[in-house]
């Protein structure tokens, strides 16, 4: 009882982090540029988020062969896994970046004339859950050493960078910059 409390109260900041993270550019845009942005930067973001949607999916199908590898205690399997991760962070912000060249193209099929602003903001989404996505392979290790007391001060300090970010970064861009914010926090996390 004692380990699971351990392992998965830290887990709650964590999991909380992510909610706040998603929150946060869309009040600041709100607050200092206007809902009609927001609305635009939350479109871009739900174009963007493919490819959060796609590292999570992979993540979860991934964790139980990565353990199961991790637990051979294999220096050769472990040097496959580096390798594989390097290999993953490059796939997927390639992905990334053939996204956002092609949310225009989306843009057009999907929402109406009044939308097609928000392709801008796809690009950075895009690179940000890449971002995210390379964390995701990153803290499986830390799971897997049940560390997870350190997930909680990681996420909690880029909520605060975040915050940070994106009140300037919005300031210095408009809405463009909450999907800046949010990239470069991705980024340092």
């Amino acid at each position: 009882f004692l380990h699971s409390l351990f392992f998965g109260v830290p887990l709650i900041p964590h999991s909380l982090a992510g909610i706040f993270n998603t929150f946060v550019g869309r009040f600041f845009i709100t607050q200092i540029v206007g809902i009609a942005d927001a609305g635009l930067y939350t479109i871009g973001c739900q174009i963007g988020s493919i490819i959060g949607l796609v590292a999570t999916a992979f993540n979860q199908a991934y964790v139980p062969w990565l353990f199961n590898k991790l637990n051979t205690n294999s220096d050769e399997e472990k040097t496959k896994i580096v390798e594989f991760t390097y290999l993953y962070f490059f796939i997927i912000a390639i992905s990334a970046i053939v996204l956002g060249a092609l949310s225009k193209f989306l843009m057009n099929m999907i929402v109406g004339v009044q939308f097609q602003e928000s392709a801008i903001h796809v690009i950075w989404i895009a690179l940000g859950n890449s971002f995210d996505g390379a964390y995701y392979m990153v803290v499986n290790y830390v799971f897997y050493a049940e560390k997870t007391h350190l997930l909680s001060m990681v996420t909690l300090t880029g909520s605060l960078l975040n915050v940070i970010f994106s009140y300037f970064f919005i300031r210095w861009n408009g809405a463009i910059g909450a999907a800046q914010a949010m990239s470069l926090t991705y980024f340092v996390v």
